[in-house]
């Protein structure tokens, strides 16, 4: 639905990248029913191709991934340098109330190693929100 608010916002080139799954395929078929112009890309083997992002949100997802840097790193690689990316997680629930979150990514509940991977990739910490939790990033050089 971020997609669809950017759309609103007056975003004109907006790309929603997710699973083909029944909520992705509905969301299309609103777009396409109400005239929105919104891409819409099924995720795929390399389904990003040659893209280049001027924001990435990425919201609650890297805690159900069975590699989150690997994710992270391959996203990153589409973000354009000089652009943001919305980079919210909740590792600290991995043990929590929802089954989809991988244990095996509670390493990641240290932020001091989190963070540290994260700049790795050429994400640079830049906007808390008002509870003092990172979420902007800017990515300030290539990470290949």
């Amino acid at each position: 639905t971020e997609s669809l608010t950017l759309h609103y916002l007056g975003f004109t080139d907006v790309t929603l990248c997710d699973l083909p799954t029944q909520y992705f395929k509905f969301l299309s078929f609103l777009a396409e029913k109400y005239e929105i112009d919104v891409n819409f890309l099924p995720i795929e083997e390399d389904y990003l191709g040659g893209h280049e992002f001027d924001y990435i949100i990425n919201s609650e997802v890297l805690e159900h991934c069975w590699n989150p840097l690997h994710t992270l790193a391959y996203l990153a690689k589409h973000l354009k340098t000089g652009g943001w990316m919305y980079l919210s997680t909740f590792f600290n629930d991995i043990n929590g109330q929802d089954p989809t979150h991988l244990k095996h990514n509670n390493i990641y509940q240290d932020d001091v190693l989190w963070f540290s991977e994260v700049k790795k990739l050429g994400l640079i910490r830049k906007i808390q929100d008002i509870n003092g939790v990172w979420k902007g990033f800017q990515k300030e050089k290539d990470c290949g």
